[in-house]
Order: structure tokens, then C-alpha cells, then sequence
């Protein structure tokens, strides 16, 4: 019995140890302050790009999207991968560090008063331009040993930089046009569509998380820009909340730089997510784990709304969708509404 008592101890303690390194380490990705909207750029639309892919012998026109952007100081255009998933907006380290180096825009340690926290880095002062939007921020994250190393270098290459995370869209409204390739902030939901948003989970990392029904059971979806390929995607604890018999395909796909597979199953049953039903839809299964949250039961990704637009208000914590033929709808609306006055 000492013995179970002293090994139930030590667990204690090794909990309470952990959990200290977590609170730290939020903490110190805490320090990276928000970005500010430098210019106004309200309702202005965005184009962004799909990024194509072969995975197994198959072509994927749409596995990602890339935004693309200036940087104040540098001659380039730089993409950007638009990833809803990240909770920070930053640039790749081995890309960033190949670069030319301009006055004080090279990438410096984050200080702590904790040596094994200090592999965090950040980029001072970095000013973004997308479309008629300007951002920037003090402290720009840097992701750890991601991106290409630049073999070469000319003014005149566009080179993939870094990712735009949900902490530059805190406290507005993203609208995201699949149809038409574009997005745009605001600080409200338009009008014409304040009917079409309901309530969801906005934790204070900004992760998004859906109310999605299947078979009348509630389940609960983060949704991630950075997850192009499948229109639902779970783990294998999690697959039996979707759909159970045979699976269709596989794919082997990397996430952050590892390699794994996922295998999919097709949903019997429709599914209903912000008031809208979805039939058919396969779900994937990520065997590996990777970039999974345990908290929920899967994730939903671009995928599953490639007709549509969706909303997303980062402000009331709100999420829709519109069909885009209800977008050119409400145009024709709003021109012949002009002709009569």
C-alpha cells in the first residue's frame, strides 16, 4: 500500500508538472500580440488560389489554399497557406532565414525565464498586404525548421512564405467564397445575411468549433481552411459517431511534415450542419492522430463547401452558410432595387 501510495504521488506531481509546461508555454505564445488592421479594406474581396496536387497516382486540383501577399521591405510576392487551423499567423523559418536580410527584419529569440521555453522566434515589426488590407505586428511568429530552403534567390520569384492563422481575423467576420475563389473581413455580417448564421463554439484561440447531426445524434466538428482534401475527416476512436462497413479509399498524405495515411468510408445517413443537409459525404479516418483534436469528435474541411460561401463571425461566435446562387440573387435584388429610384 506505501508503494501505491508513493506511485500515486509522483503521478500528482509529474501532472501538475506537465500541466505547469502547458500554462507556460500558452503563456509564451501569449507574448505574440495581435495583429492590427492597418488600413481599412472593409467588404473588399480577396482573391486566393488553389494549390493542385498528385497524391497516388490521382490529380487534386484543390488541396490547399494560398493567399497571396507583400511584405513591407521586400520586392517579392510571397503565398501565404490560408489555415484556419493555426492558431497563429507566422512565417517558415527555413524560408525566412534564406531570405535577404532587411534592417531589423531578421528572426530573434523570444526571451523567457525559462530555458527550455526559449526555441520560440519571432520576426519584429512585419507589415502583410493582402487586396486592400494592411497588417502588421510586433512579434510575428515563426514556425520552427518549416519551408524550403532557398536554393536561389531573385526579386522577381514568388515564394511560399508561411500561413495565415484565425488570430489575424479576431474579433471580425470572415466571409469565404469558395465558388469564386475569394474572402473577405468585415466587421458585421451583411445584412442580407443575419438569417443565415446561428450560434457555435469560438474558444479564445479562436478555434471554430460546429454542431453537426447525423442519424438525430449531435456531434462536434472543429472546421480547418488548412484541410482541403476531405470534406469530413475523424480518428479511429472517433469513426463509429460517422459511418462503419468497408472503406473506399486510401491516401497517403503529410501533415507538418510527417507522412501518414487515412482511410475513408462513405456516411449513409445525411448530415446537417448550420441548417444545411449534405448527402453522401465521405468521411476520413487519420489514423496517425496527427493535427487532431481530442476534444471533438472530427473536423470538418474545405471540401464540404466547395459551392458554397460561408460565414464565419469570429465577434458573436456565428457560423453559416449561403448558397452562392442566393449571393447572385441578392445582386440582381440590389440592381434592380438602384433602377426604380
Amino acid at each position: 500500500m506505501h508503494f501505491v501510495h508513493k506511485k500515486w504521488k509522483a503521478l500528482a506531481i509529474l501532472t501538475i508538472l506537465i500541466t505547469l509546461l502547458i500554462y507556460l508555454k500558452v503563456s509564451s505564445l501569449n507574448d505574440y500580440p495581435a495583429w492590427s488592421k492597418k488600413t481599412a479594406g472593409n467588404d473588399e474581396w480577396v482573391n486566393f488560389s488553389w494549390v493542385d496536387q498528385d497524391l497516388n497516382g490521382r490529380h487534386f486540383k484543390k488541396s490547399a489554399i494560398n493567399v497571396y501577399c507583400k511584405i513591407k521591405g521586400f520586392d517579392n510576392t510571397f503565398s501565404f497557406q490560408f489555415d484556419l487551423g493555426a492558431e497563429l499567423t507566422g512565417v517558415y523559418e527555413n524560408t525566412y532565414s534564406s531570405l535577404p536580410q532587411f534592417g531589423n527584419s531578421e528572426i530573434k529569440k523570444l526571451k523567457s525565464n525559462l530555458l527550455f521555453l526559449n526555441e520560440d522566434q519571432y520576426v519584429p515589426d512585419l507589415e502583410v498586404s493582402f487586396g486592400a488590407y494592411t497588417f502588421k505586428t510586433e512579434k510575428a511568429y515563426v514556425y520552427n525548421e518549416m519551408g524550403d530552403v532557398l536554393k536561389r534567390y531573385s526579386k522577381e520569384d514568388t515564394i511560399h512564405l508561411g500561413t495565415i492563422g484565425r488570430d489575424l481575423f479576431k474579433g471580425k467576420v470572415l466571409l469565404i467564397d469558395y465558388v469564386n475563389h475569394r474572402f473577405k473581413i468585415s466587421n458585421e455580417v451583411p445584412k442580407q445575411y443575419q438569417s443565415k448564421v446561428s450560434r457555435i463554439e469560438i474558444d479564445k484561440t479562436g478555434k471554430i468549433v460546429l454542431p453537426l447531426y447525423i442519424n438525430g445524434k449531435k456531434l462536434k466538428i472543429t472546421f480547418d481552411t488548412g484541410s482541403s482534401l476531405f470534406p469530413l475527416i475523424t480518428s479511429e476512436r472517433n469513426v463509429h459517431h460517422f459511418a462503419s462497413g468497408k472503406n473506399i479509399d486510401t491516401l497517403e498524405i503529410e501533415s507538418w511534415g510527417k507522412k501518414h495515411a487515412v482511410t475513408s468510408k462513405l456516411i449513409k445517413h445525411p448530415i446537417t450542419l448550420a441548417n444545411h443537409r449534405y448527402k453522401d459525404v465521405k468521411v476520413y479516418v487519420n489514423h496517425s492522430g496527427l493535427g487532431m483534436d481530442n476534444t471533438t469528435d472530427g473536423m470538418a474541411g474545405n471540401a464540404l463547401f466547395f459551392d458554397q460561401m460561408i460565414i464565419i463571425d469570429f465577434k458573436n461566435q456565428k457560423f453559416g452558410v449561403v448558397e452562392v446562387n442566393e449571393e447572385v440573387i441578392q445582386k440582381s435584388k440590389s440592381k434592380s432595387q438602384k433602377g426604380l429610384h
